[in-house]
C-alpha cells in the first residue's frame, strides 16, 4: 500500500489540537508539582542509611541499563513500555540522599534514552520530567510515613507501597500523553491499574525484597537478588504473550470487519480504514489495478485526524 502521488495528508496542526503541543503543555504543567514535591522533601541532602560513595554511580548506571531492558505490551492501539527500575529506585530511596537519587534517576534515564531509544525532543522532555515526578513522589511518601522505621516487615511493605504508587503515577502520566493521540483517557488510566498487579506490584515487591535485607546483612541482599533476573524474564514473557494475543485479536477484528460486505468497493474502504486505525496512520491509500491492462480502477484514501 502506498499513497498516491497526487494525494497529500496536509500540514500537521500546530495549535492545541496537535498532540505534540499537548504533550509539551503537560510537561510544562508538571514543573509546578515537581518543585512542590522537592520542597516537601525532609532533609534532601541526607540519606536514611549509610552507603558507599559509589552507590550513586551504581544507581545511575542501573537506571540507564533499565532503558535497554525495556519491553512493550501492546494494549489496543498503543504499546505500553515497562522497564526494570524497581530495584534501583527502592535501593536509592533507602541508601541515597534525595538529591542524589534524583540526579542519578535523571542522568541514568536521559543517557539510556539517548543511547538506546533516541526519542524526539518533546517526548524526551516529557519522559525525563515524568521520571523525576515518579522519584520525588516515592521519596516524599517514604520519608513522610516510613522513614523512621527499623528494618522490619512493615518497612518492606512501606517501601513496596511507595515504589508501587510512583510506578502507577508514571503510568498514568504516560497514559495521559498517549490519550492526546488516541483519545479515551479513562479507559487508558483504568488499564494502568489493571497492569499494576501484573507488572508494577511484582516489580515493587522485588525491589523491596532485595533492598530491605541489605539493612540487616549485606549478604542477604545478594541472596534475594539471585531470583531477580528470573522474575523479570517471567514478566517479560508474560508481556510477549499478551502482545501475541493482541495481534491475534486485531487479525480477528480485521477479518470480521472486512467480511461484513460482499461488495468490492465496501471491502476495500473498510480494509483501508482498519489498516489506518491499527497502524495509527494519518493517511492510507489503496490502489486497485485491472488484471489485464494494469490500469487503476479505483484509488481509496482514508485520512485520520487522530494520528
Amino acid at each position: 500500500m502506498s499513497a498516491p502521488e497526487d494525494v497529500s495528508p496536509g500540514p500537521r496542526l500546530r495549535g492545541w489540537n496537535d498532540p505534540q503541543v499537548r504533550v509539551f503543555a503537560l510537561t510544562v504543567a508538571l514543573l509546578g508539582p515537581l518543585l512542590g514535591l522537592f520542597a516537601a522533601l525532609p532533609d534532601p541532602t541526607e540519606p536514611l542509611w549509610e552507603s558507599p560513595d559509589a552507590a550513586v554511580v551504581f544507581v545511575a548506571v542501573a537506571f540507564a541499563l533499565s532503558e535497554r531492558l525495556v519491553f512493550h505490551v501492546e494494549a489496543r492501539n498503543e504499546a505500553v513500555s515497562f522497564t526494570p527500575i524497581d530495584v534501583p529506585l527502592a535501593f536509592g530511596i533507602l541508601m541515597l540522599a534525595p538529591i542524589e537519587l534524583l540526579v542519578a534517576r535523571l542522568v541514568g534515564a536521559a543517557v539510556g534514552m539517548i543511547v538506546w531509544r533516541r526519542p524526539p525532543l518533546f517526548k524526551f522532555a516529557f519522559n525525563v520530567t515524568s521520571v523525576a515526578v515518579e522519584s520525588l513522589v516515592a521519596m516524599v511518601l517514604f520519608r513522610s510515613f516510613f522513614g523512621d522505621l527499623e528494618p522490619s516487615p512493615l518497612l518492606w511493605l512501606g517501601l513496596m507501597f511507595c515504589v508501587l504508587v510512583a510506578l502507577l503515577i508514571g503510568g498514568v502520566l504516560v497514559a495521559t500523553a498517549i490519550s492526546f493521540y488516541e483519545g479515551d483517557l479513562v479507559t487508558r488510566v483504568r488499564r494502568e491499574f489493571t497492569h499494576s498487579y501484573l507488572f508494577y506490584l511484582p516489580g515493587a515487591a522485588l525491589g523491596a525484597s532485595i533492598t530491605v535485607p541489605l539493612l540487616v546483612e549485606p549478604w542477604l541482599g545478594v541472596v534475594f537478588i539471585v531470583p531477580a533476573p528470573l522474575v523479570w524474564l517471567v514478566l517479560r514473557s508474560h508481556g510477549a504473550l499478551m502482545h501475541r494475543y493482541t495481534d491475534l485479536t486485531h487479525i480477528h477484528d480485521f477479518s470480521s470487519q472486512v467480511g461484513q460486505s460482499a461488495h468490492p468497493q465496501d471491502i476495500a474502504q473498510t480494509a483501508v480504514a482498519e489498516v489506518a486505525s491499527h497502524l495509527r496512520a494519518e493517511a492510507v491509500a489503496l490502489r486497485v489495478f485491472d488484471k489485464g491492462t494494469g490500469v487503476i480502477e479505483a484509488c481509496l484514501l482514508y485520512t485520520s485526524d487522530a494520528a
